[in-house]
């Protein structure tokens, strides 16, 4: 299809409504994506991180450390 100006181009051949709408629709849906996969991927990150901090909290608490390792030795 060839549009000899600018304004031709943007009428669509009377369809523009209908084309403009639908790239309007798919940009909007395109974006929604976008953000929303960004989104869900910050907070599963924050909660492996959070998961990740848990467990070595966790650990530490069930680790003997130096000074109790030394003080119940020489009981």
């Amino acid at each position: 299809m060839y549009f000899a100006s600018w304004s031709e181009f943007f009428a669509m051949g009377g369809h523009a409504p209908y084309v403009w709408a639908s790239y309007g629709i798919m940009i909007l849906s395109l974006a929604a994506l976008i953000i929303g996969s960004r989104l869900s991927q910050r907070r599963w990150l924050a909660l492996q991180r959070r998961r990740r901090q848990i467990a070595q909290q966790h650990f530490s608490a069930g680790k003997p450390n130096k000074t109790t390792i030394s003080t119940t030795q020489e009981r």
